[in-house]
């Protein structure tokens, strides 16, 4: 990870972005931005590559200096720092998805 991994980086589930997508074509709510990320306490940089090596890979992880990662692709979002409030529309999804589930 380039750095301490410290950094910020929110993230959504498929599966919860599909179901936030049909919510938002069926019910049409007006808003001009809505904010859809997970729950994570604590969505950073080292939170997730860990949860990544430990589910697919060896549960290691490194860290490397800006330097060392120049070259890398990726680069500008293993930066990336920005903490995100959930729109309160993510709540009306979420409660719509347990009705839904409770019917059937």
């Amino acid at each position: 990870m380039v750095g301490d991994g410290s950094n910020f980086i929110p993230t959504i589930h498929v599966q919860d972005l599909a179901q936030f997508a049909h919510f938002i074509v069926e019910k049409k709510p007006f808003r001009k931005y809505i904010l859809a990320i997970d729950h994570a306490p604590k969505p950073t940089l080292q939170s997730h590559l860990e949860a990544i090596s430990n589910n697919l890979g060896i549960g290691r992880t490194r860290q490397v200096n800006a330097l060392e990662a120049m070259d890398h692709p990726c680069l500008e979002l293993f930066q990336t720092n920005i903490r995100l409030k959930r729109s309160t529309i993510v709540e009306e999804v979420e409660n719509h998805e347990k009705y839904n589930r409770e019917e059937i």
